[in-house]
């Protein structure tokens, strides 16, 4: 800092300077060189200032303020750097731009209070030293008013948890039983849960002190208390329509011409209406009952309640349809017939129609009724099927058909509101003032009796009264009064004319102008309206010397009809104060005895009104070039003709597009949830798509590539858009500044203001800058060559000390120091961003002579509307570029899935060995394509045909020889062996050899006959003989296939009985077959070096007979596994593969199972189950 200060390079660093959050001030010796921003500038700095840290209140917020005294400069100039830190921005008004603050660097809620000296409950704030800096404390009230996000958190996460309980106690309720049970429950619990919101007090502060549940944005009795417990109350029945919808199944029992279904179906449909009559109230209680503006959707100012209301309407739309649907799929039930169901649709039209006339809801009952019955008439084809398949054409049908309802009504209610809205900005035409301009007379309550000049003038009543007026013109209604016709009466402290010469003062006294007919709006500040409708403000300022009355200077001004009251400085307004938001809309123009007296707008009105006007204090409405009237008679031969355009189409397309794209987001919701309840995890959601057809597909699809396409477009126009307008605004700005500067210019010249002081300049400029302002309907701010201000159309914003009397810095360093002529730049105060023109006005020399600032507060209104008209336009051609996909995309998707529903036909006509029909197309496509395909496939697949049955017989002999031979071969290798066991104890001379000898000779006889069968069946069908299915012994089966191998001395096969029952329906010997192969398999899966150990066991199951054959071999791995059972596949060195195919074929035709569990090395055991033969079968 010393450097640059050395260095004098700090204007060089206003850039670094302006970023920070603090604001630095240089003085040079007394007077300021250098300000890095124009926040607040205090007053004239003293060369004795020391330094020191201490917290200022200004106009515009509490400063911490760090002052430094630099002696840095050889000649003897000090340099003195304050610092001024903002803590909290207060500002003297309050609306929605100028809001109380605290600086971002502090963090701290709006709650707390700052004070320069001890207060009780406050804490200091200490400075380096330890000495305390200022104070802070909470305010009582203002905490306990603010809102809170944790209270509003658990608020809403104890109503799900709420939610979650009643649905698990609902769900324990009997399903069968008290039937009506669940709705009468949930429709006493949303009565009750309307009462107990209605009652704020039951709500935390927290959760109350939310706007959305505060009373003032919407309140309806009968509906709601607050716009939050709205929403609440209709999600709650979201919820009791979704479970009524899901989980109430209504059985009507009884009898079709019965009384009690008559009067069903007249409930029924009562319900209907009265959900109805109820929705319409609920809109309506939304427009009318509430500060909704339902504003045009704006991304750069969105309004979340308008949101929150259309998602309302949406909601209870949904709501009705959900309801309806289940009362009306419910009485079909039990349908009555044509004629039958009529007289009760039109018996209960008549009842609904007389409850809507007795309440009144501001719209015909007559075309509601029609309503009803169309939806009744229609719900039939819209009923919902949660696992059906998607219809998009019924879908957006539907999403049009409710959200033009609701448009309608929202256009209709709206306009109803407008209409009351005009009536009063009539009546606020000529009974209402200028907040501007109490404002700023309320504001000189504290200058005028402050000034010695004027109190020098009543002590001495012998000045002229034209130097006073002089005096009161030049300084204190110049700016902001130049509508006004000005008289200034001084009145001595009796209430007398101050005995003055000059024309400007009449003769009255002080009792005699405060008398009449007047509205007091602040102390000392009083209006009075003409019967012409014209206004007038009479201002008292009371002139004291040492609290010693001396009189009192009253001010008359009268409103000219015929001036404007100039450019709306929006941020010296209250919130109260603003004129309706609606207002840029109207044109309006009074009439006194039918002549035109006084215009405004962009409608042209004719000299004499040419329309016949209503009653005294009537109004009406007439649709005429285009826009329509309001012809308002105010008394005393006035009317008001408040004028907009027709555009209530615009409006209600608006409507509509925004209830269709919350409808469809919702829809859209429902649907993804329905499809993830349905399919939980993440494989069968992406099965469901595989196993979604190709029509669902391309709806889909297509969609998704529609969306995609308008939100890129969107994007990019949108884009486009705002920087199309930023530059049109900087445009403007840049056209008026020269404007104005020719206009400065040729006064300059004009006057020959070259040849006088630059004081004498000054007073031109204020003098017409009024004017200046007016002309080219923009601010205008005057600043000299140091950056001073010397004139303002708006005095009353430094003033009020909203900025300083300082030009902003880094235009102040661009005109002056880079020699710039002309600047554009955004700039905030508060919360309210503009653009801001700076020019320098030069001579003919090129000396700068003064500096124009040209303050754009309308550049971001502008845009807001601009964008939100922009946006509406692009929301109504995405919408409609939606519903149209949406309607599309079943047309189209059905033409392409037409043509190959065709070709599918053919397919499943499509028979190996039978004539099959070729397809026609002549259209030359890619389906064209796939039919020649197929043709060309017919062909050869009739040419194909014949060799293939050709080498079906042929590899049916071939499979039928290997299977005969697989199955001669099984019993020959336990045959052979018994022989060899045979020959060696008879060569061994074995004691048991006779009783061996007839063992072996009944089982190889049993063998030989087994295959001899096999050759006689074989030799006389020439295939496998058919199973010949008796009763049979399982146990009897395995002891045969078990003595076969019992006596082998490598291994050892063990036979376990432990199956109480083992009778089963078989064919013995193909049974005894599979037992052979699996004990055989088994002991030729022994390795050598192991000593082989075979387990049979059989055992009951479940009603079966389990036999498992272990083994204690090299097991099985798991790819020879997956191969087991598949023909021709084997692991030995020799053998044909077909042993375990042949096995699970014969199982299986028994009703029975075959399976195997093995481990590497350590053995296999394979299971057969059979199904065992019931007792009573056995017969």
């Amino acid at each position: 800092m010393i450097r640059i200060i050395e260095s004098k390079s700090y204007w060089r660093n206003i850039s670094a300077f302006s970023s920070e959050d603090y604001e630095i001030l240089i003085y040079q010796n007394d007077s300021l060189v250098f300000w890095s921003q124009n926040l607040v500038i205090p007053g004239q700095r003293s060369s004795e200032s020391k330094e020191a840290i201490s917290f200022q209140k200004f106009r515009n917020g509490y400063f911490i303020v760090v002052e430094k005294v630099l002696p840095v400069n050889r000649s003897g100039e000090i340099f003195h750097v304050s610092a001024l830190v903002p803590v909290k921005y207060s500002y003297e008004t309050s609306n929605s731009y100028l809001k109380p603050h605290f600086n971002k660097l502090f963090d701290l809620e709006n709650y707390f209070l700052l004070s320069k000296i001890s207060r009780p409950d406050h804490l200091p704030v200490n400075d380096l030293s330890g000495k305390p800096l200022f104070y802070v404390g909470i305010d009582p009230a203002d905490y306990s008013g603010r809102a809170s996000g944790a209270a509003l958190l658990f608020f809403v996460a104890s109503l799900i948890l709420f939610v979650v309980f009643l649905h698990q106690v609902l769900n324990l309720l009997p399903d069968q039983r008290l039937v009506w049970l669940r709705p009468l429950i949930l429709s006493v619990l949303f009565i009750g849960l309307y009462f107990l919101l209605s009652d704020r007090s039951i709500l935390l502060k927290g959760v109350s002190n939310w706007r959305i549940f505060n009373p003032e944005l919407f309140a309806s009795e009968g509906v709601a208390s607050s716009l939050g417990s709205l929403i609440i109350q209709l999600l709650f029945l979201f919820w009791a329509c979704i479970y009524i919808t899901n989980k109430v199944q209504i059985r009507i029992n009884v009898a079709s011409h019965s009384v009690l279904n008559y009067v069903l179906h007249l409930v029924g449909y009562f319900i209907i209406f009265y959900l109805t009559i109820y929705t319409v109230g609920v809109i309506s209680a939304l427009v009318h009952d509430s500060k909704i503006q339902f504003a045009l959707i704006n991304p750069l100012q969105p309004d979340y309640f308008s949101l929150a209301a259309v998602v309302c309407i949406a909601i209870i739309f949904i709501c009705l349809f959900l309801l309806s649907v289940k009362i009306i799929s419910t009485l079909r039930r039990r349908a009555l017939n044509s004629l039958d169901n009529a007289i009760v649709l039109l018996t209960c039209t008549t009842l609904a129609f007389i409850y809507y006339l007795v309440h009144d809801k501001g719209i015909s009952g007559l075309w509601v009724m029609m309503w009803v019955n169309m939806l009744i008439i229609i719900l039939p084809y819209f009923s919902i099927r949660p696992r059906g398949a998607l219809n998009f054409a019924r879908i957006f049908t539907l999403l049009v058909f409710v959200s033009a309802s609701g448009a309608a009504l929202l256009q209709v209610y709206s306009e109803k509101k407008e209409q009351d809205t005009r009536v009063n900005f009539a009546e606020k035409l000529i009974t209402s003032g200028d907040a501007v301009t109490e404002f700023l007379l309320t504001d000189l309550q504290q200058q005028i009796p402050d000034d010695d000049f004027i109190i020098n003038f009543f002590k001495s009543p012998q000045l002229a009264g034209k130097t006073l007026a002089n005096r009161l013109q030049q300084l204190y209604f110049q700016e902001g009064f130049s509508r006004y016709e000005i008289h200034y009466y001084p009145f001595d402290k009796d209430g007398y004319l101050l005995p003055v010469a000059g024309e400007e003062f009449g003769f009255t006294t002080e009792n005699r102008m405060k008398s009449g007919k007047k509205e007091v709006i602040k102390n000392q500040l009083y209006k009075y309206t003409s019967p012409s409708g014209t206004f007038s403000y009479l201002a008292q300022y009371p002139i004291k010397d040492n609290d010693s009355l001396l009189g009192h200077l009253n001010v008359q001004l009268t409103a000219d009809a015929y001036k404007s009251a100039g450019v709306y400085p929006e941020l010296l307004l209250e919130e109260k104060d603003k004129l309706p938001f609606v207002t840029p809309q109207y044109s309006y123009a009074i009439y006194n005895n039918q002549h035109l007296v006084k215009q405004s707008g962009n409608y042209f009105y004719d000299y004499r009104l040419r329309w016949i006007s209503p009653n005294t204090y009537e109004e009406k409405y007439l649709d005429d070039g285009g826009s329509n009237h309001l012809l308002y008679n105010a008394g005393s031969n006035l009317i008001i003709v408040v004028s907009k355009e027709n555009n209530w189409f615009s409006y209600f397309t608006s409507y509509f597009s925004f209830l269709f794209v919350v409808l469809f987001n919702i829809t859209l919701l429902v649907l993804v949830f329905n499809i993830i309840s349905i399919h939980p995890n993440l494989q069968s959601i992406r099965n469901f798509f595989r196993r979604a057809s190709l029509r669902m597909l391309i709806h889909g699809f297509f969609m998704i590539f529609i969306l995609t396409m308008l939100l890129i477009i969107a994007y990019v126009a949108g884009t486009f858009f705002l920087k199309q307008f930023n530059n049109l605004a900087m445009e403007t700005v840049t056209d008026k500044m020269n404007r104005i500067s020719k206009s400065i210019q040729f006064i300059y010249i004009q006057d020959s203001l070259s040849y006088r002081g630059a004081g004498e300049f000054e007073n031109v400029l204020k003098k017409n800058i009024d004017v200046l302002a007016e002309v080219q309907d923009i601010d205008i701010n005057f600043y000299d060559l140091h950056g001073d201000l010397v004139a303002s159309s708006q005095r009353s914003f430094f003033e009020k000390g909203l900025i300083s009397k300082k030009i902003n810095p880094f235009a102040f360093h661009e005109l002056s120091g880079q020699g710039q002529t002309v600047l554009v730049k955004e700039e905030q105060v508060g919360k309210l961003k503009f653009f801001s023109g700076y020019q320098s006005i030069r001579n003919s020399m090129g000396r700068p002579l003064v500096y124009i600032h040209l303050p754009y507060f309308n550049s971001k209104a502008n845009l807001n509307e601009q964008v939100g008209f922009f946006f509406v336009a692009l929301v109504n051609v995405l919408v409609l570029a939606t519903i149209l996909a949406g309607l599309l995309a079943p047309f189209i998707s059905r033409q392409i899935t037409k043509k190959l529903s065709l070709i599918g036909e053919k397919f499943k006509k499509v028979r190996v060995g039978s004539g099959n029909e070729l397809i026609e197309w002549q259209a030359n496509d890619e389906i064209g394509n796939l039919v020649s395909e197929y043709n060309k496939m017919i062909g050869e697949l009739d040419a194909s045909a014949d060799k293939l049955a050709k080498s079906e017989r042929e590899l049916a002999w071939r499979e039928m020889a290997r299977q005969v031979a697989h199955e001669i071969k099984n019993p020959l290798t336990p045959m052979k062996l018994s022989i060899q066991h045979l020959q060696r104890a008879y060569e061994q001379n074995a004691p048991n050899l006779k009783e061996m000898t007839q063992r072996v000779c009944l089982t190889l006889i049993e063998q030989i006959n087994n295959l001899s069968q096999i050759a006689n069946e074989f030799s006389n069908f020439a295939k496998m003989p058919q199973p010949q299915v008796e009763v049979v012994n399982v146990n009897e089966v395995l002891n045969v296939a078990c003595n076969l191998l019992l006596e082998s001395e490598d291994v050892q096969v063990q036979l376990y009985n432990h199956a109480d029952q083992n009778v089963v329906a078989a064919d013995k010997n193909q049974l005894l077959s599979v037992f052979n192969n699996l004990i055989l398999n088994a002991i030729q899966a022994i390795p050598d070096d192991r000593t082989g150990n075979v387990k049979v066991i059989t055992q009951n199951t479940d009603g079966q007979i389990v036999i498992s054959v272990s083994d204690n071999g090299v097991g099985i791995s798991e790819e020879e596994g997956k191969k087991v059972f598949i023909p021709n596949f084997t692991t030995k060195s020799s053998g044909t593969g077909l042993g375990l195919a042949i096995s699970k074929n014969i199982v299986e035709s028994f009703g029975g199972a075959i399976h195997f569990s093995s481990e590497k090395n350590i053995g296999t055991t394979f299971f057969i189950e059979l199904p065992l033969l019931k007792k009573e079968n056995l017969n």
